[in-house]
Protein backbone atom coordinates (compact mmCIF):
# COMPACT_ATOMS: atom_id res chain seq x y z
CA UNK A 1 0.00 0.00 0.00
CA UNK A 2 1.51 3.31 -1.07
CA UNK A 3 0.65 6.26 1.13
CA UNK A 4 2.03 9.73 1.47
CA UNK A 5 1.08 13.32 2.14
CA UNK A 6 1.99 16.47 0.24
CA UNK A 7 4.19 17.84 3.03
CA UNK A 8 7.51 18.58 1.40
CA UNK A 9 10.61 20.14 2.88
CA UNK A 10 12.21 23.00 1.02
CA UNK A 11 15.13 22.14 -1.26
CA UNK A 12 18.52 22.19 0.47
CA UNK A 13 21.61 23.59 -1.25
CA UNK A 14 25.01 21.97 -0.80
CA UNK A 15 28.47 22.85 -2.01
CA UNK A 16 28.93 22.34 -5.74
CA UNK A 17 25.51 20.72 -6.18
CA UNK A 18 21.86 21.35 -5.73
CA UNK A 19 20.04 18.75 -3.69
CA UNK A 20 16.28 18.23 -3.74
CA UNK A 21 15.28 15.79 -0.99
CA UNK A 22 11.69 15.36 0.11
CA UNK A 23 10.35 13.35 3.02
CA UNK A 24 6.73 12.29 2.62
CA UNK A 25 6.02 11.89 6.32
CA UNK A 26 2.85 9.94 6.96
CA UNK A 27 0.00 7.98 5.46
CA UNK A 28 -3.52 9.02 4.70
CA UNK A 29 -6.32 7.99 7.05
CA UNK A 30 -7.19 4.80 5.23
CA UNK A 31 -3.83 3.33 6.20
CA UNK A 32 -4.25 3.93 9.90
CA UNK A 33 -5.19 0.39 10.77
CA UNK A 34 -5.98 -3.01 9.40
CA UNK A 35 -9.27 -4.87 9.22
CA UNK A 36 -9.56 -8.45 10.32
CA UNK A 37 -12.07 -9.81 7.83
CA UNK A 38 -11.88 -13.18 9.53
CA UNK A 39 -13.93 -11.67 12.38
CA UNK A 40 -16.94 -11.80 10.06
CA UNK A 41 -16.58 -15.57 10.16
CA UNK A 42 -15.33 -16.35 13.65
CA UNK A 43 -16.72 -13.62 15.87
CA UNK A 44 -20.53 -13.61 15.74
CA UNK A 45 -22.06 -12.40 18.99
CA UNK A 46 -25.61 -11.92 20.19
CA UNK A 47 -26.58 -8.34 20.98
CA UNK A 48 -28.71 -7.20 23.95
CA UNK A 49 -31.81 -6.92 21.73
CA UNK A 50 -34.80 -8.92 23.04
CA UNK A 51 -34.01 -12.59 22.56
CA UNK A 52 -37.54 -13.91 22.60
CA UNK A 53 -38.98 -11.94 19.72
CA UNK A 54 -40.12 -12.94 16.27
CA UNK A 55 -37.60 -10.81 14.44
CA UNK A 56 -38.48 -10.43 10.78
CA UNK A 57 -36.19 -7.89 9.10
CA UNK A 58 -33.07 -5.81 9.77
CA UNK A 59 -31.42 -2.85 8.01
CA UNK A 60 -28.10 -1.05 8.35
CA UNK A 61 -26.70 2.39 7.62
CA UNK A 62 -23.71 2.61 5.32
CA UNK A 63 -21.20 2.68 8.17
CA UNK A 64 -22.97 0.00 10.20
CA UNK A 65 -23.46 2.32 13.16
CA UNK A 66 -27.23 2.67 12.82
CA UNK A 67 -29.27 -0.54 12.78
CA UNK A 68 -33.04 -0.97 12.68
CA UNK A 69 -35.05 -4.17 13.10
CA UNK A 70 -38.73 -5.12 13.20
CA UNK A 71 -40.73 -7.81 14.95
CA UNK A 72 -43.63 -9.80 13.55
CA UNK A 73 -45.69 -9.12 15.56
CA UNK A 74 -44.25 -6.41 17.73
CA UNK A 75 -42.33 -3.16 17.72
CA UNK A 76 -39.52 -1.43 15.85
CA UNK A 77 -36.14 -1.35 17.56
CA UNK A 78 -33.08 0.73 16.65
CA UNK A 79 -29.43 0.94 17.62
CA UNK A 80 -27.05 3.86 17.12
CA UNK A 81 -23.88 2.02 18.16
CA UNK A 82 -23.69 -1.06 15.94
CA UNK A 83 -25.92 -3.14 18.19
CA UNK A 84 -24.25 -2.45 21.53
CA UNK A 85 -27.55 -1.11 22.86
CA UNK A 86 -31.09 -1.15 21.46
CA UNK A 87 -34.08 1.17 21.90
CA UNK A 88 -37.72 0.31 21.33
CA UNK A 89 -39.30 3.06 19.27
CA UNK A 90 -42.61 3.61 21.00
CA UNK A 91 -43.91 6.09 18.44
CA UNK A 92 -44.21 3.20 15.99
CA UNK A 93 -47.25 0.97 16.52
CA UNK A 94 -47.06 -2.70 17.38
CA UNK A 95 -47.67 -4.38 14.03
CA UNK A 96 -46.95 -7.45 11.92
CA UNK A 97 -43.90 -5.82 10.38
CA UNK A 98 -42.40 -7.62 7.39
CA UNK A 99 -39.63 -5.34 6.08
CA UNK A 100 -37.50 -2.35 7.08
CA UNK A 101 -34.96 -0.33 5.07
CA UNK A 102 -32.55 2.50 5.84
CA UNK A 103 -30.90 5.40 4.06
CA UNK A 104 -27.10 5.45 3.95
CA UNK A 105 -26.82 7.77 6.95
CA UNK A 106 -29.44 5.91 8.96
CA UNK A 107 -31.78 8.89 9.36
CA UNK A 108 -34.47 7.86 6.87
CA UNK A 109 -36.23 4.59 7.64
CA UNK A 110 -39.23 2.88 6.08
CA UNK A 111 -41.12 -0.18 7.34
CA UNK A 112 -44.02 -2.15 5.90
CA UNK A 113 -46.92 -4.19 7.26
CA UNK A 114 -48.52 -6.82 4.98
CA UNK A 115 -52.05 -6.08 6.12
CA UNK A 116 -53.92 -7.64 3.23
CA UNK A 117 -52.32 -10.99 3.95
CA UNK A 118 -53.07 -10.87 7.68
CA UNK A 119 -56.65 -9.72 7.26
CA UNK A 120 -55.98 -6.29 8.76
CA UNK A 121 -55.05 -2.83 7.62
CA UNK A 122 -51.53 -2.83 6.27
CA UNK A 123 -49.40 0.06 5.22
CA UNK A 124 -46.03 1.75 5.12
CA UNK A 125 -44.52 3.89 7.89
CA UNK A 126 -41.51 6.20 7.58
CA UNK A 127 -39.14 8.04 9.90
CA UNK A 128 -36.80 10.93 9.13
CA UNK A 129 -34.94 10.98 12.46
CA UNK A 130 -33.45 7.50 12.80
CA UNK A 131 -36.67 6.02 14.16
CA UNK A 132 -37.53 8.44 16.96
CA UNK A 133 -40.80 9.47 15.29
CA UNK A 134 -42.87 7.49 12.78
CA UNK A 135 -45.57 8.54 10.32
CA UNK A 136 -47.99 6.25 8.52
CA UNK A 137 -47.97 7.19 4.87
CA UNK A 138 -51.62 7.36 3.86
CA UNK A 139 -50.59 7.68 0.22
CA UNK A 140 -49.48 4.05 0.28
CA UNK A 141 -52.30 1.58 -0.37
CA UNK A 142 -53.08 -1.30 1.96
CA UNK A 143 -51.43 -4.19 0.18
CA UNK A 144 -49.79 -7.51 0.93
CA UNK A 145 -46.40 -5.85 1.16
CA UNK A 146 -43.46 -8.23 1.26
CA UNK A 147 -40.32 -6.12 0.80
CA UNK A 148 -39.01 -2.55 0.64
CA UNK A 149 -35.89 -0.95 -0.86
CA UNK A 150 -34.45 2.55 -0.58
CA UNK A 151 -32.05 4.83 -2.39
CA UNK A 152 -29.05 5.98 -0.36
CA UNK A 153 -30.65 9.33 0.49
CA UNK A 154 -34.01 7.79 1.40
CA UNK A 155 -36.01 9.79 -1.13
CA UNK A 156 -36.70 6.98 -3.59
CA UNK A 157 -38.53 3.97 -2.16
CA UNK A 158 -39.84 0.87 -3.87
CA UNK A 159 -42.21 -1.73 -2.42
CA UNK A 160 -43.39 -5.06 -3.80
CA UNK A 161 -46.61 -6.94 -3.17
CA UNK A 162 -46.86 -10.67 -2.69
CA UNK A 163 -49.65 -11.34 -5.16
CA UNK A 164 -49.77 -7.89 -6.72
CA UNK A 165 -47.64 -5.20 -8.30
CA UNK A 166 -44.69 -2.94 -7.59
CA UNK A 167 -45.05 0.58 -6.21
CA UNK A 168 -42.60 3.45 -6.06
CA UNK A 169 -42.19 6.75 -4.22
CA UNK A 170 -39.90 9.65 -5.10
CA UNK A 171 -40.56 11.78 -2.02
CA UNK A 172 -39.56 9.55 0.89
CA UNK A 173 -42.90 7.74 0.97
CA UNK A 174 -45.39 10.58 0.92
CA UNK A 175 -46.85 9.63 -2.45
CA UNK A 176 -46.89 6.21 -4.10
CA UNK A 177 -47.42 5.20 -7.72
CA UNK A 178 -48.01 1.72 -9.05
CA UNK A 179 -45.42 0.83 -11.65
CA UNK A 180 -47.79 -0.56 -14.22
CA UNK A 181 -45.11 -2.07 -16.42
CA UNK A 182 -44.37 -4.63 -13.69
CA UNK A 183 -46.68 -7.68 -13.81
CA UNK A 184 -48.84 -8.83 -10.93
CA UNK A 185 -46.77 -11.59 -9.31
CA UNK A 186 -45.80 -13.18 -6.03
CA UNK A 187 -43.04 -10.65 -5.48
CA UNK A 188 -40.84 -11.66 -2.58
CA UNK A 189 -37.91 -9.23 -2.46
CA UNK A 190 -36.63 -6.02 -4.04
CA UNK A 191 -33.30 -4.17 -3.98
CA UNK A 192 -32.12 -0.77 -5.18
CA UNK A 193 -28.94 0.94 -6.31
CA UNK A 194 -27.79 3.98 -4.35
CA UNK A 195 -29.48 6.37 -6.78
CA UNK A 196 -32.70 4.41 -6.94
CA UNK A 197 -32.39 4.09 -10.72
CA UNK A 198 -31.36 0.44 -10.92
CA UNK A 199 -33.83 -1.94 -9.31
CA UNK A 200 -34.09 -5.71 -9.09
CA UNK A 201 -37.04 -7.76 -7.85
CA UNK A 202 -37.55 -11.49 -7.49
CA UNK A 203 -40.66 -13.66 -7.63
CA UNK A 204 -41.18 -16.50 -5.19
CA UNK A 205 -42.19 -18.96 -7.89
CA UNK A 206 -40.74 -17.55 -11.09
CA UNK A 207 -37.93 -15.29 -12.29
CA UNK A 208 -36.03 -12.06 -11.79
CA UNK A 209 -36.94 -8.63 -13.14
CA UNK A 210 -34.77 -5.52 -13.38
CA UNK A 211 -35.33 -1.83 -14.08
CA UNK A 212 -32.82 0.83 -15.08
CA UNK A 213 -35.16 3.82 -14.81
CA UNK A 214 -36.48 3.75 -11.25
CA UNK A 215 -39.25 1.31 -12.12
CA UNK A 216 -40.82 3.04 -15.11
CA UNK A 217 -40.14 -0.09 -17.15
CA UNK A 218 -39.29 -3.60 -16.03
CA UNK A 219 -37.54 -6.42 -17.92
CA UNK A 220 -37.65 -10.09 -17.09
CA UNK A 221 -34.12 -11.42 -17.28
CA UNK A 222 -34.10 -14.63 -19.33
CA UNK A 223 -30.60 -15.40 -18.07
CA UNK A 224 -31.96 -15.92 -14.56
CA UNK A 225 -33.43 -19.35 -13.82
CA UNK A 226 -36.99 -19.84 -12.68
CA UNK A 227 -36.52 -20.54 -8.99
CA UNK A 228 -38.48 -20.01 -5.80
CA UNK A 229 -36.52 -16.85 -5.05
CA UNK A 230 -36.52 -15.58 -1.48
CA UNK A 231 -34.21 -12.58 -1.42
CA UNK A 232 -32.09 -10.32 -3.63
CA UNK A 233 -29.39 -7.71 -2.93
CA UNK A 234 -27.59 -5.11 -5.02
CA UNK A 235 -24.32 -3.21 -5.04
CA UNK A 236 -24.55 0.58 -4.89
CA UNK A 237 -24.18 0.95 -8.67
CA UNK A 238 -26.58 -1.88 -9.45
CA UNK A 239 -24.04 -3.92 -11.39
CA UNK A 240 -23.42 -6.67 -8.84
CA UNK A 241 -26.53 -8.60 -7.85
CA UNK A 242 -26.95 -11.66 -5.65
CA UNK A 243 -30.07 -13.74 -5.10
CA UNK A 244 -30.99 -16.76 -3.02
CA UNK A 245 -33.69 -19.41 -3.15
CA UNK A 246 -34.43 -22.29 -0.84
CA UNK A 247 -32.55 -25.53 -1.54
CA UNK A 248 -30.32 -23.98 -4.22
CA UNK A 249 -26.91 -22.40 -4.41
CA UNK A 250 -26.40 -18.66 -4.20
CA UNK A 251 -26.72 -16.99 -7.60
CA UNK A 252 -24.96 -13.85 -8.75
CA UNK A 253 -24.72 -11.40 -11.63
CA UNK A 254 -21.99 -8.88 -12.43
CA UNK A 255 -23.74 -7.15 -15.33
CA UNK A 256 -26.87 -5.75 -13.68
CA UNK A 257 -28.81 -8.98 -14.04
CA UNK A 258 -28.35 -9.95 -17.66
CA UNK A 259 -26.25 -13.03 -17.00
CA UNK A 260 -26.68 -15.10 -13.84
CA UNK A 261 -24.42 -17.82 -12.53
CA UNK A 262 -24.72 -20.19 -9.63
CA UNK A 263 -21.85 -19.64 -7.25
CA UNK A 264 -20.53 -23.16 -7.10
CA UNK A 265 -18.68 -22.70 -3.84
CA UNK A 266 -21.88 -21.82 -1.99
CA UNK A 267 -23.73 -24.71 -0.34
CA UNK A 268 -27.29 -25.74 -1.07
CA UNK A 269 -29.26 -24.51 1.91
CA UNK A 270 -32.67 -23.22 3.00
CA UNK A 271 -31.70 -19.64 2.19
CA UNK A 272 -33.89 -16.86 3.54
CA UNK A 273 -32.00 -13.61 3.02
CA UNK A 274 -28.91 -12.11 1.41
CA UNK A 275 -27.18 -8.73 1.79
CA UNK A 276 -24.30 -6.98 0.04
CA UNK A 277 -21.70 -4.29 0.63
CA UNK A 278 -21.70 -1.23 -1.61
CA UNK A 279 -19.14 -2.66 -4.02
CA UNK A 280 -20.62 -6.16 -4.00
CA UNK A 281 -17.46 -7.78 -2.65
CA UNK A 282 -18.71 -8.55 0.87
CA UNK A 283 -21.79 -10.78 1.03
CA UNK A 284 -23.82 -12.44 3.76
CA UNK A 285 -26.46 -15.12 3.30
CA UNK A 286 -28.55 -16.69 6.06
CA UNK A 287 -30.29 -20.06 6.02
CA UNK A 288 -33.26 -20.93 8.21
CA UNK A 289 -32.14 -23.39 10.89
CA UNK A 290 -28.79 -23.96 9.20
CA UNK A 291 -26.47 -21.03 9.77
CA UNK A 292 -24.84 -17.93 8.31
CA UNK A 293 -22.38 -17.83 5.42
CA UNK A 294 -20.06 -14.97 4.42
CA UNK A 295 -18.09 -14.18 1.29
CA UNK A 296 -15.42 -11.48 1.11
CA UNK A 297 -14.66 -11.91 -2.61
CA UNK A 298 -17.96 -11.33 -4.41
CA UNK A 299 -19.15 -14.89 -3.92
CA UNK A 300 -16.15 -16.75 -5.31
CA UNK A 301 -15.66 -18.37 -1.90
CA UNK A 302 -18.29 -18.86 0.81
CA UNK A 303 -17.42 -19.75 4.41
CA UNK A 304 -19.83 -20.81 7.13
CA UNK A 305 -19.52 -18.61 10.21
CA UNK A 306 -19.53 -19.58 13.87
CA UNK A 307 -23.11 -18.30 14.26
CA UNK A 308 -25.48 -20.93 15.67
CA UNK A 309 -26.66 -23.43 13.08
CA UNK A 310 -30.05 -24.09 14.66
CA UNK A 311 -31.34 -20.51 14.82
CA UNK A 312 -34.21 -19.52 12.58
CA UNK A 313 -32.31 -16.93 10.56
CA UNK A 314 -34.65 -14.89 8.35
CA UNK A 315 -32.97 -11.57 7.51
CA UNK A 316 -29.47 -10.18 7.04
CA UNK A 317 -27.91 -6.73 6.72
CA UNK A 318 -24.48 -5.48 5.64
CA UNK A 319 -22.84 -2.09 6.02
CA UNK A 320 -21.68 -0.28 2.90
CA UNK A 321 -18.02 -1.11 3.47
CA UNK A 322 -18.83 -4.66 4.56
CA UNK A 323 -17.22 -4.27 7.98
CA UNK A 324 -20.47 -4.78 9.90
CA UNK A 325 -22.88 -7.64 9.32
CA UNK A 326 -26.06 -8.45 11.24
CA UNK A 327 -28.75 -11.11 11.17
CA UNK A 328 -32.03 -11.70 13.01
CA UNK A 329 -33.48 -14.90 14.41
CA UNK A 330 -37.21 -15.37 13.96
CA UNK A 331 -37.34 -17.17 17.30
CA UNK A 332 -34.49 -15.46 19.11
CA UNK A 333 -32.37 -12.34 19.02
CA UNK A 334 -30.13 -10.18 16.87
CA UNK A 335 -26.56 -11.19 16.14
CA UNK A 336 -23.69 -9.14 14.75
CA UNK A 337 -20.11 -9.51 13.50
CA UNK A 338 -17.59 -6.74 12.87
CA UNK A 339 -14.36 -6.81 10.89
CA UNK A 340 -12.61 -4.78 13.54
CA UNK A 341 -8.86 -4.87 13.78
CA UNK A 342 -6.08 -3.38 15.80
CA UNK A 343 -5.69 0.26 14.82
CA UNK A 344 -2.09 1.36 14.75
CA UNK A 345 -1.02 4.80 13.61
CA UNK A 346 1.55 4.69 10.81
CA UNK A 347 5.05 5.95 11.60
CA UNK A 348 6.10 9.50 10.68
CA UNK A 349 9.07 9.98 8.39
CA UNK A 350 11.53 12.76 9.26
CA UNK A 351 14.55 14.23 7.47
CA UNK A 352 17.60 15.92 9.02
CA UNK A 353 20.53 17.66 7.34
CA UNK A 354 24.09 17.63 8.64
CA UNK A 355 26.74 19.00 6.29
CA UNK A 356 26.58 17.13 3.00
CA UNK A 357 24.61 14.26 4.54
CA UNK A 358 20.91 13.75 4.99
CA UNK A 359 19.53 11.34 7.58
CA UNK A 360 16.01 9.96 7.42
CA UNK A 361 14.52 8.44 10.55
CA UNK A 362 11.22 6.91 11.62
CA UNK A 363 9.76 4.79 14.37
CA UNK A 364 10.27 1.09 13.81
CA UNK A 365 6.76 -0.25 13.21
CA UNK A 366 6.29 -3.75 11.85
CA UNK A 367 5.25 -3.85 8.20
CA UNK A 368 6.48 -0.36 7.24
CA UNK A 369 9.52 0.05 4.95
CA UNK A 370 11.28 2.98 3.30
CA UNK A 371 11.03 3.45 -0.46
CA UNK A 372 12.48 6.08 -2.74
CA UNK A 373 12.26 7.42 -6.30
CA UNK A 374 13.97 10.05 -8.42
CA UNK A 375 10.81 10.60 -10.49
CA UNK A 376 9.54 14.02 -9.48
CA UNK A 377 6.30 13.96 -11.49
CA UNK A 378 4.13 14.90 -8.54
CA UNK A 379 1.47 14.53 -7.33
CA UNK A 380 1.85 10.91 -8.45
CA UNK A 381 5.51 10.04 -8.34
CA UNK A 382 6.32 6.63 -9.81
CA UNK A 383 9.13 4.12 -9.86
CA UNK A 384 9.34 3.54 -6.12
CA UNK A 385 12.08 1.10 -5.08
CA UNK A 386 13.20 -0.10 -1.64
CA UNK A 387 15.82 2.08 0.00
CA UNK A 388 18.97 0.68 1.57
CA UNK A 389 18.55 -1.18 4.84
CA UNK A 390 18.33 1.24 7.79
CA UNK A 391 20.11 1.05 11.12
CA UNK A 392 17.82 0.25 14.08
CA UNK A 393 18.67 2.01 17.34
CA UNK A 394 16.40 2.17 20.39
CA UNK A 395 13.25 1.57 18.37
CA UNK A 396 14.04 4.09 15.64
CA UNK A 397 15.26 3.39 12.09
CA UNK A 398 17.99 5.62 10.65
CA UNK A 399 19.20 5.87 7.07
CA UNK A 400 21.97 8.33 6.16
CA UNK A 401 22.63 9.35 2.55
CA UNK A 402 26.19 10.60 1.94
CA UNK A 403 26.93 12.55 -0.15
CA UNK A 404 23.38 13.82 -0.62
CA UNK A 405 23.38 14.70 -4.32
CA UNK A 406 20.73 14.67 -7.00
CA UNK A 407 17.01 14.39 -6.48
CA UNK A 408 15.12 11.95 -4.31
CA UNK A 409 11.68 11.42 -2.84
CA UNK A 410 11.17 9.13 0.13
CA UNK A 411 8.02 7.55 1.60
CA UNK A 412 7.02 4.75 3.94
CA UNK A 413 5.00 1.93 2.46
CA UNK A 414 3.09 -0.89 4.07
Amino acid sequence: MKTWIENRLAPMAFALCVLSFYALPFSVARAQGTLNWNNLITNWVETPAPANGNWQSIASSSDGTHLAAVLDPGAIWTSSNSGTTWTQQTSAPSEDWCSIVSSADGTHLAAAVPGAVRGGGGGIWTSTNSGTAWTQQTGAPSEAWSSLASSSDGTKLVAVVNGGGIYGSTNSGTNWTQQTDAPSELWDSVASSSTGSNLVAVISDAGIYTSTNSGNTWTQQPGAPTNAWDSVASSSDGSHLVAVASDLRVWGSTDSGIIWQGQNDSPIESWESVASSSDGSKLIAVAYGEGIWVSTNSGALWVQTDAPTTNEWVSAACSGDGTVMAAVDNAGGIWIAQAAGSVQAPPHLYLNRAGDSVTLYWQNVSGWSLYQTANLNLPVATGWVPSAAPTLLNGTNYLTVTPATGNAFFQLQQ
